[in-house]
């Protein structure tokens, strides 16, 4: 590997302030509205709930669970979870140098939300519907690790390929990766504060068939992703399945 590509220390601290530095780049964030593929009925989440356990215990208790149950996950939890992300909307006029992430939610069993394809806006709390739920062969088929499609929902994160390797050239997709990073161990954090039980795993790219996962714009890539729900308390507890519509 060549000593210029070597991920040091120096190199993480210098991707760490084109994150924050508006002079590293003299090319704006493009305007929020138009890098979001949602565009149906909307879903308002309530409030973020209080969290039982403090955010140091939560540290101590977080483990990476890759079984879950086949029940439901409240709204509030969701929108809980969804808030700790942190997201900001881009900044239509330049300010700020942070990469663009979007995150889709794939909620399969959560309540008082239809079985369907979201994308979170943070700015509002809502979810905007963004396409139908596929088939469970489709859910099965499009994870590599297949237990992960018994969560109750999958959080994706999804970045701005083109404009982050547009304005910071090739540590673009590093950065994305660090924000995606950073911002689902944040949902993970606030999961185990509720008592709920997730799992950082490999953001899906397509279904079964071979079709896009869903809408994504040009530039636009799947980054990581975090399986949520309940932990199951044995083998024959996970979801099957005619329970994954």
């Amino acid at each position: 590997m060549p000593v210029n590509e070597a991920f040091t220390a120096e190199n993480l601290e210098r991707s760490l302030l084109r994150t924050t530095s508006i002079a590293i780049s003299g090319r704006a964030p493009k305007a929020p509205q138009s890098r979001r593929a949602g565009s149906g009925a909307r879903v308002i989440l309530p409030p973020a709930l209080s969290p039982a356990v403090s955010c140091d215990m939560a540290l101590h208790r977080r483990v990476a669970v890759r079984h879950f149950a086949s029940r439901t996950i409240g709204a509030g939890d969701l929108g809980t979870v969804l808030a700790a992300s942190e997201l900001q909307p881009a900044q239509p006029d330049g300010v700020g140098g942070s990469v663009l992430l979007s995150v889709y939610v794939h909620a399969w069993r959560v309540q008082e939300v239809t079985a369907a394809y979201y994308v979170y806006e943070p700015e509002a709390h809502s979810l905007a519907r963004s396409c139908s739920v596929p088939t469970s062969v489709d859910i099965a088929a499009m994870l590599r690790q297949v237990e992960f499609a018994s969560a109750a929902a999958l959080l994706v994160v999804v970045g701005d390929l083109d404009d982050g390797l547009g304005r910071f050239g090739n540590h673009g997709y590093r950065l994305l990766l660090l924000a995606a990073g950073a911002a689902l161990h944040r949902c993970w954090l606030a999961a185990v504060r509720l008592g709920l039980a997730a799992c950082l795993c490999e953001a899906p790219f397509e279904r079964a068939n071979g079709q896009p996962l869903y809408p994504l714009l040009e530039g636009q890539v799947p980054l990581l992703a975090l399986a949520l729900g309940e932990a199951s308390s044995g083998p024959d507890e996970g979801g099957r399945e005619g329970e994954w519509h």
